[in-house]
């Protein structure tokens, strides 16, 4: 589900996962209603969220499994 905008940072450690803020597209990464959607999934596959970063049009989170 989240393979396309994961980058592992550390195996079974931390990964980043890149979200779209603008409108949607054709890549999981950018075909959501509301970027909200994606944190509250993000939550099935990790343990916690470190850090949510907004940056112009994207949004970067740091999660750790």
């Amino acid at each position: 589900m989240f393979a396309e905008a994961k980058r592992v940072l550390k195996p079974k450690g931390y990964f980043l996962y890149d979200i779209s803020l603008g409108q949607a597209g054709t890549f999981e990464a950018v075909d959501w209603k509301r970027p909200e959607i994606v944190l509250i999934s993000l939550l099935n596959y990790a343990a916690a969220l470190i850090e949510v970063r907004r940056f112009r049009g994207w949004m970067q989170v740091t999660a750790q499994k």
